[in-house]
């Protein structure tokens, strides 16, 4: 966003679409920034790692303005299997950053499980 960055080259009345994973509070600055160059902006964090984008088979999590996103879903429909508007600029990270910590929850969760199952005396099949 610094001099001669995005935000001071980018067109008036494009979109911008962000990809990144970012704070609500970053993406929402960026946004303001964008707003009064006359650019709108999406916060859309992709799902599905490597192994969902080489076939196309991404989830895509949009946040910003629903006009926004339809006028520009044909681009985002070219790669990826579905794209979810989940709010306002800034909840397209929000949602991604929920969805990690899930996941990563759950993992850690069947882990302690299986621990526990073993100490208690469970023999897992090897």
């Amino acid at each position: 966003m610094g001099l001669k960055g995005i935000v001071d080259r980018i067109q008036p009345g494009a979109t911008y679409i962000d990809h990144s994973i970012n704070s609500a509070e970053l993406v929402r600055t960026v946004g303001s920034a964008m707003a009064n160059r006359n650019v709108k902006i999406l916060d859309i964090p992709l799902d599905g790692g490597r192994d969902g984008a080489l076939p196309g088979d991404l989830t895509l999590l949009a946040g910003g303005d629903r006009a926004a996103l339809e006028s520009v879903r044909p681009v985002l429909e070219s790669f990826s299997s579905d794209v979810v508007w989940v709010g306002e600029l800034g909840t397209g990270s929000v949602t991604k950053i929920v969805h990690n910590a899930l996941a990563i929850g759950v993992g850690l969760l069947a882990t302690e499980c299986l621990i526990f199952g073993v100490k208690g005396g469970v023999e897992l099949p090897r």
